[in-house]
C-alpha cells in the first residue's frame, strides 16, 4: 500500500503539470482562433471576387469553425485528466480497504467524494468542450491536485504506520 500512495503522490504532481500545460495550450488556441477571425484581412476569400462588402461582413462571420482545434485539445486534456482521476479513485478505494485506521477511512471517503465531483465536471468537458472548455474547467482540476497531495501524504504516513 505504501507503493500505491507514493506512486499516487508522484502521479499527482504529473497530473498537475499536465493540467497546467493543457490549460495554457487551450487558452492560446482559443485566443488565436478569436484574433484570426477579427483580424482577417483577406476579404477576397470571404466575399468572392467583389472584394470587401460591408453588408456581407455580418453574414459571413465564421468564428465557430476556427475553434475546432481548441475544442479538440480541450477534449484531449479532459480525457487524459479522466485517466488520472480513475487512478486516484482506485488508490482511495484501496486505501479504504487496506489501511484500517479511522483517519485513513475518513480521508479515503473525502477523497472519493471529491474525486467523483471533479469527475462529473470532467465528463462535461469531454461531452461538450465548446460549452465548458479545458481552460475554464482545468483550474478546478489543477486546484484539486492540492488536496490530493495532502491526502496521499497522509495515506503514505498511515501505510507506513500500519505496515499495510
Amino acid at each position: 500500500m505504501r507503493a500505491f500512495f507514493l506512486g499516487a503522490l508522484f502521479f499527482t504532481l504529473v497530473y498537475m503539470i499536465t493540467d497546467f500545460v493543457f490549460i495554457t495550450k487551450v487558452k492560446a488556441e482559443r485566443w488565436d482562433a478569436l484574433f484570426s477571425d477579427i483580424y482577417n484581412t483577406d476579404y477576397s476569400s470571404d466575399y468572392g471576387s467583389s472584394g470587401y462588402d460591408s453588408y456581407n461582413s455580418y453574414n459571413s462571420y465564421n468564428s465557430y469553425s476556427s475553434f475546432d482545434e481548441a475544442e479538440s485539445t480541450s477534449r484531449t486534456g479532459a480525457t487524459i485528466t479522466l485517466f488520472f482521476l480513475l487512478l486516484f479513485e482506485t488508490v482511495f478505494i484501496l486505501g479504504l480497504m487496506k489501511v484500517k485506521t479511522k483517519t485513513m477511512k475518513v480521508i479515503s471517503i473525502i477523497g472519493l467524494s471529491l474525486t467523483f465531483l471533479v469527475m462529473l465536471v470532467d465528463f462535461l468537458a469531454i461531452a461538450n468542450p465548446g460549452d465548458i472548455s479545458f481552460d475554464e474547467a482545468g483550474w478546478l482540476f489543477f486546484l484539486f491536485g492540492l488536496p490530493l497531495i495532502a491526502f496521499n501524504v497522509i495515506g503514505t504516513i498511515h501505510a507506513f504506520k500500519t505496515k499495510a
